[in-house]
């Protein structure tokens, strides 16, 4: 299908995403792309942020900004250059091309740009809430992008925390996500999440607070490690967390390389959730509230 200057290769579906959104590649302008295409009704929120991260006053060098965004009467589609693989791709297939020159060089490089690209994105006052495997990519350079803003808010200048309900991946969720099905989500719990996900690429796929191998058979244990702080990898003191100008490797002698294992693909609950583009944005999240609070019901019986 055709969209102003967009083609779109719909019989090609790349993947899904969080409210029926659905990933495709495309060519734009004679470049290659994907295009994320979600119903009207419920990106309005996913509009605002792709528009203001495409602005030209925001420079970054580790966010997959959007080259454009195009509207039909149904959908949205979000236009990105188009990258070739994930982290998850790259950790947990070990059969991967790239894994060849996945030694501790490459690994540290790769935790220094996920950190520096999510410094990038807290200096403009935006949270992530969606950080896991999926949602970092790389482009035929492999150099590293951090992608789908989609459930990612921006704190007004005066704010410091978010009353928010949960969003993103049960498997990678924060301190905050696993409290209550109302939550005061902060930088902090990017920065939580992004400590796991550091852990995840230098132990080669391990969770820091999985019960079992792989993470992902488990995770409702693991959130409930999470909420107990089960684990001596992260401080789940939310008065006393880092930040991310605070996080960034600087030599490969301040990092230890873990023993490897396998890992499989961590679940989303928004895959099991957002099934149909003809609900509205608020019957979407009531359907998805429920199902998430049957997990945090698991875990506070658990508790």
């Amino acid at each position: 299908m055709k969209i102003d200057d967009l083609v779109i290769n719909t019989e090609m579906k790349i993947a899904n995403g969080c409210n029926a959104a659905e990933i495709f590649p495309g060519v734009f302008n004679n470049c290659k792309v994907a295009v994320k295409r979600v119903a009207k009704h419920v990106s309005k929120t996913e509009m605002e942020m792709a528009n203001f991260l495409s602005s030209k006053n925001v420079q970054a060098e580790h966010l997959l900004q959007h080259m454009s965004v195009l509207e039909d009467p149904y959908f949205a589609y979000f236009v990105s250059p188009l990258c070739e693989y994930s982290l998850m791709e790259l950790i947990e297939n070990k059969d991967f091309p790239e894994r060849k020159s996945l030694i501790e060089n490459r690994r540290l490089e790769i935790c220094q740009e996920f950190l520096q690209g999510l410094q990038e994105l807290h200096s403009h006052g935006i949270l992530h809430r969606d950080l896991k495997p999926e949602n970092i990519l790389f482009d035929i350079n492999n150099k590293l992008y951090i992608a789908d803003f989609g459930a990612s808010r921006k704190l007004d200048l005066a704010q410091t925390t978010l009353l928010s309900q949960m969003a993103g991946s049960f498997s990678w969720s924060s301190y905050e996500d696993v409290g209550g099905m109302q939550y005061k989500y902060k930088k902090e719990s990017d920065i939580q999440v992004a400590g796991c996900l550091v852990y995840y690429i230098l132990t080669d796929g391990q969770h820091p607070y999985q019960t079992t191998t792989p993470y992902s058979k488990d995770p409702i244990g693991l959130s409930q490690n999470v909420r107990m702080g089960f684990t001596g990898t992260t401080n789940n003191n939310t008065n006393d967390r880092t930040h991310t100008a605070d996080c960034c490797p600087q030599t490969s002698d301040e990092m230890d390389i873990l023993e490897n294992t396998d890992s499989d693909k961590p679940e989303s609950v928004c895959s099991d959730v957002m099934d149909s583009s003809s609900h509205t944005e608020e019957e979407l999240y009531e359907s998805e509230m429920v199902i998430r609070g049957k997990l945090h019901d698991r875990v506070m019986n658990n508790a």
